[in-house]
C-alpha cells in the first residue's frame, strides 16, 4: 500500500456534498485536523481549523486545485519565497544578473 493511502484524505479532494455533511455535523475542529489533511501546497497552518484557518478551504466546493489559492496572502508569500530562493541560487553560480 502506497504511503499516501494510508495517510488521512485530503479535506479538498471531497465531494462538495461530503464536505458538507462533514461541516454539518457535530466534528470538532480537533476532530476534523486529525481525519483530514489540508492541501499539500498550501501554507496557511491549520487551514482546516475553522473560523480560525482558511474560510475558503473551508466553505464547501470553493478550493479544488492550487489555481483557486491564488489570490491568498500564504500561497503570494511562498512563490516569493521560492522565487527568491531560486534568484539567490541564479546569483551565486557566476552568473551576471545584468544579462
Amino acid at each position: 500500500m502506497a504511503e499516501e493511502e494510508r495517510l488521512n484524505p485530503f479535506f479538498h479532494r471531497l465531494s462538495k456534498v461530503k464536505q458538507e455533511e462533514i461541516l454539518g455535523s457535530h466534528m470538532t475542529v480537533g476532530e476534523l485536523l486529525d481525519t483530514y489533511r489540508q492541501p499539500s501546497w498550501c501554507g496557511y497552518p491549520d487551514a482546516l481549523a475553522g473560523v480560525m484557518g482558511c474560510w475558503s478551504l473551508i466553505d464547501a466546493g470553493r478550493i479544488r486545485k492550487k489555481v483557486d489559492c491564488a489570490n491568498c496572502d500564504e500561497m503570494i508569500n511562498k512563490i516569493k519565497e521560492e522565487y527568491d530562493t531560486i534568484r539567490g541560487s541564479n546569483s551565486t553560480s557566476g552568473r551576471n544578473e545584468a544579462t
